[in-house]
Parts: structure tokens; C-alpha cells; sequence
């Protein structure tokens, strides 16, 4: 977990959008939303979320193959270019007060007036022989 101020940012701040999630699909609506000068930040698990542990993806539009360790380099570049706050942390849960929302994580609360939540999933593990391969050639 990463404390607000440590990177710089205001913890009295109410944010236009808060994204929770760390996956593809966050890291687009952070774009995205970037892109209209909106004032975001991004709270996620796991940085690149799924993805991230894919050996080989093949089916991204405009590459033809590439791992998912360097899919996720090249999205944290995306995002470092636009100079989008990312936050290690999880929400545990998300309060509705007049015009915004607050989110509470296990130390820290955030306000935003709109909140994307692109959490993606996990794969179930089967808890098998070999399981531990996953995202090393295993899948």
C-alpha cells in the first residue's frame, strides 16, 4: 500500500473519476479519461491485473504476439506518459454522500464525483500439480 502523500497527492482532493482495478480495461477508462483532462486516479490490486500473468498474448488488437509482462510495460508507459496517479491499494468499501463518492480502503479514504469499477477476475485455482507454472508456459 502506498500512502497518498508519499506520491504526492492530496488526500483532501475530490478526484472527477476514481478507477478501481489495475487491468486493460482500468487502465483504458485512465486513458480515456486522461485524454478529456479529467482529474483521476487509479486504485487497484495488482498492476496490469490478469493479463499481466499470461505467457503469450495473441489476440490484442494491432499486435500480433507478445508476452503479458510486456503488454503491461508498454500500458505503464501509456500511463506514465499522461502522468495518471496508480495506487497499490483495495477498496473495501464505497459510500454515497451528496454530490460524490467516498471510498474507504484499509487506511485511506478517497472522494470522486464518478467511480469506474473495472476489477476483472481471477482464474479459480484447481490446485493441481504443475498449478504453480501459471503465467510461465502453464495455462
Amino acid at each position: 500500500m502506498v500512502a497518498m502523500e508519499s506520491i504526492g497527492l492530496d488526500p483532501e482532493k475530490t478526484y472527477d473519476i476514481i478507477i478501481i482495478g489495475g487491468g486493460p480495461t482500468a487502465l483504458g477508462c485512465a486513458i480515456y479519461a486522461a485524454r478529456f483532462a479529467m482529474e483521476i486516479l487509479v486504485i487497484g490490486k495488482i498492476y496490469g491485473g490478469l493479463i499481466a500473468t499470461t505467457y503469450v498474448v495473441e489476440n490484442y488488437p494491432g499486435i500480433t504476439s507478445v508476452s503479458g509482462s510486456q503488454l503491461i510495460e508498454m500500458f505503464r508507459d501509456h500511463i506514465n506518459s499522461l502522468d495518471i496517479p496508480y495506487i497499490s491499494d483495495e477498496i473495501q468499501s464505497i459510500e454515497k454522500i451528496d454530490n460524490y463518492f467516498l471510498l474507504h480502503s484499509f487506511f485511506q479514504k478517497f472522494k470522486a464525483y464518478a467511480i469506474c469499477i473495472a476489477t476483472g477476475s481471477e482464474r479459480r485455482k484447481l490446485g493441481i500439480p504443475g498449478e504453480e507454472f501459471v503465467g510461465r508456459g502453464v495455462s
